[in-house]
């Protein structure tokens, strides 16, 4: 019986180094192209609405804030009608926090680093609640869309306000600038 045991495998067989390190590169490969991938689809986008003008960056002088400022949450901008066609020029597609006021004549929405959108009354056309935008679905209600024109591209802008009583007095004022009724 002994004698059998010596003929035996005692081990698992070794791992061919070779053949790991061609592995690891192949995997390395494939990711390196779904990156290059993802980036050559943003910047194809990125010309695909290179006609749409840079937005307004500025409260007009003598604009009267409405209502205080809301912390809210930029789920981005898309193409009116179209929630998943975002908009990737003008940093409209890439959501963020923000702070955004209704004043007198538009919407000011803007973060602490260097983004800052005016959407003036007259460019302004509904404001609803809605589900989500660009991929950022939220429950039912819970986003206030803005939709407005830039040149001439119709374009939805998704505000997810933090606190559940700032969400309804925003598109209560929102609504009221924008239809001169409450929402």
């Amino acid at each position: 019986m002994t004698t059998l045991l010596h003929l035996e495998p005692h081990s698992a067989p070794v791992t061919h180094v070779t053949s790991r390190i061609i592995f690891t590169i192949a995997v390395f490969a494939v990711i390196g192209l779904a990156i290059w991938g993802m980036r050559r689809a943003w910047l194809g986008k990125a010309k695909k609405f290179s006609h749409i003008p840079a937005p307004d960056t500025a409260v007009p002088v003598g604009s009267v804030s409405v209502t205080g400022a809301f912390d809210a949450r930029f789920a981005g901008s898309t193409v009116s009608g179209q929630w998943l066609n975002r908009i990737t020029v003008h940093a409209l597609g890439t959501p963020r926090g923000v702070i955004a006021s209704v004043h007198s004549d538009g919407i000011f929405i803007e973060d602490d680093g260097d983004f800052s959108l005016w959407l003036p009354k007259s460019d302004l056309t509904a404001v609803r609640a809605g589900r989500g935008i660009a991929g950022d679905v939220v429950e039912p209600e819970g986003m206030v869309i803005l939709t407005w024109t830039l040149g001439d591209q119709s374009v939805d802008t998704g505000l997810r306000v933090n606190r559940n009583s700032d969400h309804e007095e925003f598109l209560k004022a929102a609504s009221e600038l924008v239809n001169g009724v409450s929402a």
